[in-house]
C-alpha cells in the first residue's frame, strides 16, 4: 500500500470562474441530444391504407402481425371501420372482410394495409387476388404494386 502524498497548492494560481447560474445559454441542449440520449422515436400513429403506387413495401411474414376482420367499408369517405363480433349479423349486408397487413415502406412508415379476402360472388376479385398475392410475396422481399387497368388487377 503506498503512502499519501501531499501536494502544495499555489493561492495566487487562476482557478476557473465558477459558471453563472442564470445563463440560460449555458442549459440549453445540444441539437444532437436525442441521439446522445439513447432515446428511441414513440410509434404514435400507425395509418390503414394500401400503398401507394411509388412505395416500395415489406410485409411482416409473422403471422401475429396480420388478421382477418369484418369491416364496414366507406368509399365515399375512403374510410373503413372494424365491426364487433355481436353486432355483425345485424350488419350482414354492408361489411366486407378483409385481411389486415402490417407493412412498412423504403421510408420507414409502418402501415395497416387492409386487403379484400375472396368471397364467391365478387366480380373484382382480379383485384383482390392481385393484392393478396402482392401482400404475400411482400413478407420475403421488396416489392412495389402498380394497378394495370387494362388487365383489371395489380
Amino acid at each position: 500500500m503506498s503512502k499519501p502524498t501531499l501536494q502544495a497548492v499555489d493561492p495566487n494560481a487562476p482557478t476557473a470562474p465558477a459558471p453563472d447560474p442564470f445563463d440560460i445559454a449555458s442549459l440549453r441542449l445540444n441539437p444532437s441530444f436525442i441521439e446522445t440520449a439513447g432515446v428511441k422515436k414513440l410509434l404514435t400513429t400507425v395509418p390503414a391504407r394500401k400503398p401507394s403506387r411509388q412505395d416500395f413495401i415489406r410485409v411482416h411474414p409473422a403471422p401475429e402481425y396480420r388478421e382477418n376482420f369484418a369491416l364496414i367499408d366507406l368509399k365515399d369517405d375512403r374510410e373503413d371501420f372494424l365491426v364487433r363480433p355481436e353486432i355483425l349479423p345485424d350488419l350482414a349486408t354492408e361489411v366486407v372482410y378483409k385481411t389486415i397487413f402490417t407493412a412498412i415502406n423504403r421510408q420507414g412508415v409502418v402501415f395497416l394495409w387492409p386487403v379484400r379476402l375472396p368471397t364467391p360472388d365478387d366480380r373484382k376479385s382480379d383485384w383482390h387476388r392481385s393484392a393478396r398475392e402482392g401482400a404475400e410475396m411482400a413478407m420475403s422481399r421488396w416489392i412495389r404494386l402498380k394497378p394495370n387497368m387494362s388487365l383489371g388487377a395489380k
